[in-house]
């Protein structure tokens, strides 16, 4: 098959988007288990849907079409599910990546490095201990002396509260990514409403797009010989005016081509001059041998002769 510079930029496209389909489809794979065997056979199976999704409106033909439409339905549902996962996964790196470069990280981290000096300079026991040992004690010098490390044991107490409480700050923080952001000011949705919302547009416009793309490719690709040769054309399309006449019409073309000698009552003959099979051809020579036709042809006598009986028709082929 021959392919113009504009085919061949369709293609390269076509190939391009497959690609690219398949890449974000292994990703998601890799991104829902964290077990290798199970990434291989779900990066396989999203692998050939993608494919599926893109070639099988191109390559299939008009047979089991219902089969074909809830087969090719199936693996686009599939396929954009995968890439939405993959989307998504990618979306929240870029929020631990935009928060662990913010501000608001770097004033964390310095806050819990206090913290941690803090509690490194406290060398009181626990509240528990130094509560039993208050309890115990026989001098007012030693309640005293407690006490002074009670405060101590309790404001570590604190401190270690603070400290936890900012891990976990650090840990669930998510920055905004600031188109979302804008987005979700004017619509009103939450952040991951938006992000979920493109991400399912972004996975149904690419395979979408390379779906028509393969059908440019392949589905168009076998109709370009006839439009690189014109006689070719005109050939086929003689055909098609020929082959829309009905019985009728066609008896009456061939009445017109024996009067003028442009054609001859044998099968074969008919065949050429009409291009039908060989039933219609014995079925139209029934028919001139029924209503008793008088076939002259100068230059050949033999074509003058009466056909009165289907004997005649078969001995003629």
């Amino acid at each position: 098959m021959k392919f113009n510079p504009e085919k061949l930029t369709v293609l390269s496209l076509a190939i391009t988007t497959t690609a690219i389909s398949s890449m974000i489809a292994i990703l998601g794979a890799y991104s829902r288990t964290a077990d290798n065997t199970h990434r291989v056979i779900l990066a396989a199976v999203s692998v050939v849907a993608a494919v599926a999704v893109h070639l099988l409106p191109a390559t299939s033909g008009r047979t089991h079409k219902p089969l074909r439409l809830l087969t090719w339905t199936l693996c686009f549902i599939f396929v954009v599910y995968s890439h939405c996962a993959t989307f998504v996964s990618l979306s929240e790196q870029s929020a631990e990546i935009r928060f662990s470069t913010s501000r608001l990280s770097r004033s964390t981290q310095e806050r819990k490095d206090e913290i941690r000096r803090s509690l490194s300079k406290i060398q009181s026991r626990s509240v528990t201990t130094i509560a039993r040992l208050i309890a115990r004690a026989k001098s007012e010098e030693q309640v005293t002396a407690l006490q002074l490390e009670m405060s101590e044991a309790q404001r570590a107490v604190r401190l270690q509260e603070q400290l936890d409480l900012l891990t976990a700050t650090v840990g669930t923080a998510v920055v905004t990514d600031p188109v979302s952001a804008r987005v979700t000011a004017i619509t009103g949705w939450s952040p991951d409403s938006v992000t979920l919302t493109f991400s399912v547009l972004g996975a149904v416009m690419l395979e979408l797009l390379g779906a028509i793309l393969w059908i440019k490719t392949i589905g168009e690709g076998t109709s370009e010989s006839c439009d690189q040769h014109p006689d070719s054309r005109l050939k086929s399309n003689d055909d098609s005016r020929r082959g829309s006449h009905d019985s009728a019409s066609e008896l009456a073309i061939l009445r017109d081509a024996l009067a003028r000698g442009t054609c001859t009552t044998r099968v074969t003959d008919i065949r050429a001059f009409l291009r039908c099979g060989q039933e219609k051809a014995m079925l139209l020579r029934r028919e001139l041998i029924q209503s008793q036709i008088r076939v002259a042809r100068p230059e050949n006598p033999e074509s003058t002769r009466f056909y009165e009986s289907p004997v005649h028709s078969r001995a003629a082929q």
